[in-house]
């Protein structure tokens, strides 16, 4: 996995940046492109962070200690708990499978309990 940013000209004129996070494979010889998460929209420290970690990913121990690190609880974190222990009581996630599809199908119905919104606001909740 690694952080692609570019940037590129909308419709308008504008000129916006994107950031994603993306991973690449091989299917037939030539060289795929899987986009993971985009993050264009979180804040810069958010996105300074997540570059700072990917940077240093086989040690994080030289990113500083434990202390300087603040644990922060989102305010959905108990509810999809619940939602994964019950869909797990269900069968729902080995119905579902453990493929990248079965998992996002999995968050997908989580998400539609939680949030009432659209596919894409879940990513924002």
């Amino acid at each position: 996995m690694y952080i692609d940013t570019s940037k590129y000209k909308t419709k308008s004129g504008k000129i916006t940046e994107r950031v994603l996070i993306r991973s690449t494979f091989r299917e037939d010889g030539k060289i795929k492109h899987n986009t993971i998460l985009n993050i264009s929209n979180f804040p810069k420290e958010v996105i300074e962070a997540i570059k700072l970690a990917f940077k240093y990913k086989g040690d994080l121990t030289r990113l500083g200690s434990a202390r300087e690190v603040e644990l922060k609880q989102e305010k959905h974190i108990g509810s999809v708990w619940t939602a994964i222990q019950i869909a797990n009581q269900l069968g729902l996630g080995s119905a579902l499978g453990r493929t990248q599809e079965g998992r996002l199908a999995l968050f997908q119905v989580i998400a539609r309990l939680i949030n009432q919104g659209s596919r894409r606001s879940c990513a924002l909740c």
